[in-house]
């Protein structure tokens, strides 16, 4: 239980997630204590906890605080860029956490744990809609293909023009235009 574990961590739960609008590094930064994001280019975000983080982002610089997906390693910026959609929940590690996670983590980390296929049929469809051309959608589809075959499929889409001026040619600035997707077969 999270009372037991020795080390500073906040957890989400997918719910919980849904609930506070938590769709993206940034937003799970501002809902957790002692985490900020660096998010200068926008598409590279480099996460500080309890002001520990790197800001070196050359191809070779490994960062101090790092984030994990179903395990896996994302040691770059541009692999922090996720969209925090059906999601099982996500863990904020505070504190130096090499003993669970190795080299690397010496700020704190973000465990980011999808949510799994089931033997039930469900599908779930957000749409967002905004100023600046903001169009959000992202749908899950999870269900058996067979008697033993269950599968996930989470699709993701954000698309905006951008909220600042390029005050050098007029047009819009950190304008976004993401498709990701993720799929589980059990």
């Amino acid at each position: 239980s999270l009372q037991s574990t020795p080390v500073t961590v906040t957890a989400f739960s997918g719910a919980t997630l849904n609930e506070r609008g938590i769709d993206d590094l940034q937003s799970l930064a501002d809902a957790t204590p002692g985490v900020t994001i660096d998010a200068f280019p926008r598409e590279a975000p480099r996460p500080f906890f309890r002001g520990i983080g790197s800001a070196n982002q050359s191809a070779g610089a490994d960062p101090s605080s790092v984030a994990f997906q179903d395990g896996v390693y994302l040691g770059r910026g541009p692999m922090l860029a996720v969209d925090i959609f059906d999601m099982e929940r996500v863990e904020v590690l505070k504190g130096p956490q090499g003993t669970l996670w190795g080299k690397n983590v010496v700020g704190g980390a973000i465990n980011f744990i999808t949510a799994r296929p089931t033997g039930e049929f469900e599908g779930r469809l957000q749409l967002t809609a905004g100023e600046f051309e903001q169009r959000n959608a992202n749908l899950m589809l999870n269900g058996p293909l067979n008697e033993t075959i269950m599968a996930r499929l989470a699709l993701s889409s954000i698309s905006n023009d951008g909220f600042r001026t390029n005050t050098n040619d007029g047009g819009p600035l950190d304008e976004e235009e993401r498709l990701s997707g993720r799929l589980h077969v059990l």
